[in-house]
Formats: structure tokens, C-alpha cells, sequence
């Protein structure tokens, strides 16, 4: 029998949740699936983000989750008054520091940290499992590793997610990436940890509001199936309706075998969504966590068609 996700645990209270990082490509599908839940959303982000592509109905955002502390228009403990839980998308440290410090202890519950995959390193010895060791190799994770450290300095209540590469609509870099990769792909035996958006903002609400069921403080996110390089690419250019073409690894010439195989520079992030490492995420199913899209196949068809509705592909 297939579980369903019910994102309202707790009906009968109503809940307010804090989102720092609202307009980032995690933090819409994050709110959206908290006001679809009946949650009251007090949404921060940076002063200069760009909101295109967001939702009719998404939530007035209060800016100021800039760089510097000093310049801020907020007043942290009067912002978090009342909040019940508390998202970290993205933020500089020194500002997730900040409201952390400041949580209204009254009501609050817990605060979680989407935080990524590529903490455990470059693909290679997977899936990882929680009790990896990172090996952060680009700058982006080991800012992921700080604001982990920061939160579980707070002693708050908390739980770390990390999921790995994250799809779906209004994801600008799997949508760059796509456009340069779908046409031509190696055929191999390397494969991708895939997760869809809505299951990542699922995933953190679910942990959020069940703290009986989540006792760890760490989990993973990924869909169990792995697809090939190979296959994603054919499965993507076979939805936007390009031609593909696979060639074989081996049959490269040694030199481009060799500049395909060199590493990013260490301040360079991963693609998001066709370099991220594989995860094990048994420990989240077993707190009744299950995914909307456990194959990439439905996600991807769903991500296109919305690239291709508001005129992004």
C-alpha cells in the first residue's frame, strides 16, 4: 500500500513558519507547500533577488537578508514572534546566525536547514549514507557545512536535509544545464542522485512537524533509482523533442577523455542537477516519508511542461 503525505499533522493548531531564502528555487516550492498545508508564511529574502517566476499568490516578502547585518530594516525578535518553525534555504551565515539567536522560544518547535548532497564530496563512492564523511570539494558546499555547524551550535530544536540534485520548475540551473547537455551525453555506467523540488519542500515540512517520528537530526533526500547519465539525457531530449546522441566513453580520444574527466575548480559549485552524488535515504522513509515523484521519469515530464508554458524552454 502506498503512503499518502498528509501535510497537515496538526490541523487543529494553526502554524506559523519562517522562510529565509523565500525567492530561491528551493524556497518557492518550500512555500508553496507550506501555505498549501495552512501554515501562516513569513517569507525573508535578499533586497536585490529577482522574483521572476514566482506563484500569483505567494507571500508579500520581507527583504533584507542582504550581506552586511548592520543595514538590515528587520528587528529579528519581532519578525519570529510566534513562528513555530523556521526553514533555512540560503542566507549569509552571519544573518542565519542572527535569527537564530532571536527565536521566539514560546512557540517555537523546530528549525530546519536544507542544506545539499555535496557536502559528501564529488560522485564517486555512493549512495552516501548520513554517516558519510564530508569531503566538501566547491565553495557552495563548504558553506553548507557553516550554516550546518551555526544551527547546531543554537542548540535549537533542528534537523539538516540534504538533498542531492534538485529539479523542477523554476530551476534555472537544471534548466541551463539541460539545454546544454540533452543533445549529447557519454554512454557509462556513472549515474545521478535526482530529487524533485516539491519533494525536498515536502520532505522539510514533514521533518519540521513530526519531531516524534524524526529523532536524528541529519537525513537524506534522493529518488531510488539512479538513472545513467546517458538515460537522463536521452529521457530529456526525448520530452523536448531534440535528437540525441550517445557516444561511447571509450571510443573518446584520449585528450578529450581527459578534459571531460578533469575536476571543477575547488570554489566551483556542482551542476545541480547532472553532477550531484547519490544518497541513501532510508532513514527519512523510515520515519513514513515517501516521495511524490520516486522516478525522475513523471518530475521531468511535469518540469518541461512548465519550462515550456511560461516560455523559459
Amino acid at each position: 500500500m502506498t503512503h499518502v503525505f498528509d501535510p497537515r499533522p496538526h490541523a487543529s493548531r494553526p502554524r506559523r513558519s519562517a522562510v529565509l531564502g523565500a525567492c530561491a528555487f528551493l524556497g518557492t516550492h518550500l512555500v508553496e507547500v507550506l501555505t498549501q498545508a495552512g501554515h501562516e508564511v513569513v517569507t525573508f529574502d535578499a533586497s536585490n533577488r529577482v522574483a521572476g517566476g514566482l506563484p500569483d499568490a505567494f507571500p508579500e516578502v520581507l527583504r533584507g537578508l542582504g550581506a552586511a547585518p548592520e543595514p538590515w530594516p528587520l528587528d529579528w525578535g519581532g519578525a519570529l514572534t510566534g513562528v513555530h518553525f523556521l526553514f533555512v534555504v540560503e542566507g549569509p551565515r552571519v544573518q542565519v546566525e542572527a535569527a537564530l539567536a532571536k527565536v521566539d522560544l514560546s512557540s517555537f518547535e523546530r528549525a530546519v536547514l536544507i542544506s545539499g548532497a555535496e557536502v559528501y564530496g564529488e560522485p564517486g563512492q555512493e549512495p552516501f549514507s548520513e554517516e558519510s564523511a564530508a569531503a566538501p570539494s566547491g565553495g557552495r558546499a563548504r558553506e553548507l557545512l557553516e550554516l550546518e555547524a551555526s544551527l547546531r551550535s543554537s542548540e535549537l530544536p533542528h534537523v539538516v536535509l540534504r538533498p542531492t540534485g534538485t529539479y523542477g520548475p523554476r530551476g534555472l540551473r537544471g534548466l541551463r544545464e539541460a539545454r546544454q547537455r540533452v543533445g549529447l551525453s557519454w554512454s557509462g555506467e556513472a549515474r545521478l542522485g535526482l530529487v524533485h523540488a516539491r519533494d525536498v519542500a515536502r520532505a522539510a515540512l514533514h521533518l519540521a512537524a513530526r519531531a516524534e517520528s524524526a529523532q536524528a537530526t541529519t537525513y537524506n533526500l534522493g529518488d531510488s533509482v539512479g538513472l545513467r547519465q546517458a538515460d537522463a539525457a536521452r529521457l530529456v531530449t526525448r520530452l523536448v523533442g531534440r535528437p540525441h546522441l550517445s557516444l561511447p566513453w571509450s571510443r573518446l580520444p584520449a585528450r578529450w577523455a581527459r578534459l571531460l574527466r578533469r575536476r571543477r575548480s575547488p570554489d566551483q559549485a556542482p551542476a545541480i542537477s547532472w553532477g550531484a552524488p547519490r544518497v541513501a535515504s532510508g532513514r527519512l522513509a523510515q520515519t513514513g516519508f515517501a516521495l511524490e515523484f520516486p522516478h525522475p521519469a513523471a518530475g521531468l515530464r511535469e518540469t518541461l511542461a512548465w519550462f515550456k508554458q511560461e516560455g523559459w524552454l
